[in-house]
């Protein structure tokens, strides 16, 4: 058993990513077996436990965070600030 943060933070590794260019300490939970039976790149196995254990990737600054889904809003936009798509543009 590894927890999910390691198993990434090896992944990342394997890339050739340093320690200050990614940050996992948010990813929680324990992966009981992980197998890469074909070639294929680190960015698909990442994705494949980003599926499995419901967490996203995004750059911020020069590195990239590893965060769970499902958290509490960090953010709202009102309606008035937002960019009408080409369609709504036209009936405006």
């Amino acid at each position: 058993l590894s927890s999910l943060a390691a198993v990434v933070n090896e992944l990342l590794t394997l890339a050739g990513f340093e320690a200050d260019e990614y940050n996992t300490e948010n990813l929680t939970g324990v992966v009981d077996g992980f197998v890469i039976t074909g070639q294929q790149t680190i960015r698909e196995s990442i994705e494949q436990l980003m599926a499995a254990y419901f967490f996203d990737a995004v750059e911020t600054g020069n590195a990239l965070r590893f965060i769970p889904r499902g958290g509490s809003v960090s953010a709202s936009i009102a309606q008035d600030k937002l960019v009408p798509s080409s369609s709504e543009a036209r009936d405006v």
